[in-house]
């Protein structure tokens, strides 16, 4: 059995080719705004830590993920609530405020 090459035009995605309403010349009146992904809430009112706060990535080197996981299941706790935990330490130290909060869900 024998497989077709990829292409381009293999990859397409499906809708690819279909004329975007907006982009024509269609009246407002004809064209309906898109609805809103997620509902409108404040950050002060979610429940959930990731919803009011930024992502960041931290690289570490193996041990030291090792050495984290094996510290949060001494205290019972988790590695988020360690790297707060330093995050609060080091705000502190430079005589910054502490932003940061261990997650409560």
């Amino acid at each position: 059995m024998t497989r077709t090459p990829l292409t381009k035009s293999s990859l397409r995605r499906p809708g690819a080719g279909v004329v975007d309403p907006v982009s024509t010349t269609a009246t407002p009146a004809e064209v309906s705004p898109p609805a809103p992904s997620q509902p409108a809430t404040s950050d002060a009112n979610t429940r959930y830590l990731r919803d009011r706060s930024k992502q960041m990535v931290v690289y570490l080197n193996p041990e030291a993920v090792k050495l984290l996981k094996k510290l949060a299941a001494e205290r019972d706790c988790k590695v988020h609530d360690l790297m707060i935990s330093a995050v609060n330490r080091e705000l502190s130290a430079a005589g910054l405020p502490q932003i940061a909060e261990p997650d409560k869900a």
